[in-house]
């Protein structure tokens, strides 16, 4: 799989630097980098195959193989828009080397 880079997404990575109402520490995310990445919607087709439901806000990305991307880190776009990964960053290194991360885009409450 070619990857043609389309969009920028910062990276936030967590931290527990926080502390919440009764002092204990709380995790909240920090800004990082930003990665060029390759980013489309998720095919429903392939959700109902593989999992059997079709389910709504999927997204995947496809990164360079050398870009650091950590399981639990979050990823907005240019418009405010947070996405989470979904199972782990799949590495790909045989012909084309790549990475493809499953994305689920974050409600916000308010109805975002």
């Amino acid at each position: 799989m070619i990857h043609f880079p389309n969009a920028t997404l910062h990276r936030y990575i967590p931290t527990l630097n926080a502390t919440g109402v009764y002092g204990e520490k709380v995790q909240s995310y920090k800004y990082s980098d930003d990665i060029i990445c390759d980013f489309q919607n998720e095919n429903n087709n392939e959700l109902i195959e593989k999992y059997g439901i079709e389910k709504e806000n999927l997204y995947r990305i496809y990164i360079d193989i050398n870009t650091t991307l950590g399981r639990y880190d979050q990823l907005e776009d240019e418009k405010g828009i947070r996405y989470h990964i979904i199972g782990e960053v799949e590495t790909y290194n045989h012909f084309h080397n790549y990475k493809k991360v499953h994305l689920e885009r974050i409600r916000r409450k308010g109805g975002d």
